[in-house]
């Protein structure tokens, strides 16, 4: 399985974040959850995930916990265990 190449925690601009994302999940991918959830998965390599919620983007709610607004590259086990999370802060 190949994984991520961005390192954890970097800082990106909002347009690098957005397309890095689109980069991780390929052509091919859906919206997951509810509408406006911000949770998309790859339909080309189905253990990817790019996440990036209304809570995980402000940056006084959940963000500012986690250290600022955020966007998160994840990866999913065959059985659907979360087995990466990789946070990257937007500038």
């Amino acid at each position: 399985m190949q994984t991520s190449k961005f390192g954890g925690h970097a800082k990106m601009d909002t347009n690098k974040a957005l397309g890095r994302g689109l980069d991780w999940l390929g052509h091919d991918y859906r919206e997951v959850g509810k509408p406006g959830d911000g949770i998309f998965r790859s339909n080309i390599y189905p253990e990817r995930q790019f996440r990036m919620g209304p809570t995980d983007l402000d940056p006084l709610g959940h963000g500012e916990r986690w250290g600022g607004a955020h966007v998160h590259f994840e990866v999913f086990s065959p059985d659907g265990v979360k087995i990466e999370n990789l946070h990257i802060y937007i500038q």
